[in-house]
Parts: C-alpha cells; sequence; structure tokens
C-alpha cells in the first residue's frame, strides 16, 4: 500500500507519518478483512498528487477516490480482477482511450476503447457506467 501511495505528497491524511507509516489495519478509510484490504474510501480527503493504480492490492473490490483533488493517468489494465465499485468523479485522472484506458476529465472524444470487440463507453458525468461484469464506475 506504501507503494500505491507513494505519489501523494500529503499521504500523511491516510497513513500518519510518511516515514513510518501506521500498520495498514490502522490507515484512515481502510477496510481490512481476513489480513487483505478489501475497501479504500478516501473520498473528500483533500489528496494531492496520484495513485500508482499498479500497486493496488489485488484483495480490493471497492475504490472510493471522488473529490479528492488527484491526477494523473490511469491504466485500467492494473485494476483488481476482485474490483466491483470504483468511483473517480471530481479528480483530474487521464488516459489514452487508444491505449485501452478511459480519457476520464469530460466526455470522451474516442467511443471505442480501441482494442478489437471492446466495450464503448459514454461518459456524461455523475452517473453510473458499466465497465465490465461486474465492475461499476461512478464519476
Amino acid at each position: 500500500m506504501e507503494k500505491f501511495i507513494e505519489m501523494i505528497t500529503n499521504k500523511e491524511n491516510i497513513c500518519g507519518d510518511p516515514d513510518e507509516p501506521k500498520e495498514i489495519e490502522e490507515w484512515k478509510g481502510v477496510k481490512v478483512e481476513d489480513g487483505e484490504v478489501v475497501e479504500i474510501d478516501w473520498e473528500e480527503f483533500d489528496l494531492r498528487g496520484s495513485l500508482q493504480l499498479e500497486w493496488l492490492p489485488s484483495s480490493v473490490r471497492e475504490l472510493l477516490v471522488s473529490r479528492i483533488g488527484l491526477t494523473g493517468t490511469l491504466d485500467w489494465a492494473s485494476l483488481p480482477a476482485s474490483m466491483q465499485s470504483l468511483y473517480l468523479g471530481g479528480n483530474a485522472f487521464t488516459a489514452d482511450p487508444m491505449d485501452g484506458h478511459l480519457y476520464v476529465v469530460g466526455r470522451i472524444s474516442t467511443q471505442s476503447l480501441g482494442k478489437p470487440g471492446a466495450t464503448r463507453y459514454y461518459w456524461d458525468p455523475p452517473g453510473w457506467h458499466r465497465v465490465s461484469a461486474p465492475c461499476d464506475l461512478l464519476c
């Protein structure tokens, strides 16, 4: 999890002292079941920086990071297969729709994700959008 938040500039809002972070079970907004992180709810935490999705624990089923001021690029391929809900609205993420990503700020200009047979996405925040069974996006 330390790698997941490494690019957050004010990570003390989550884990305490960034040089000696608390145990993950004590992190704000993190739900742990049987020693595995299953939910991260940092909505409205006023974080700055970006998340590194490639370091998101594979056990995470719900990621709520709406309205917290994050920036950066999202790589959908990095999301765990266990993901059920992903809330991203109110941030300034970007991605390349031709590289299997989705442009998250505003509407996308390309309806295809750039891969044969890819699901088409229509971005009209706020609202629910089916990404793949069983994951929903709220932006």
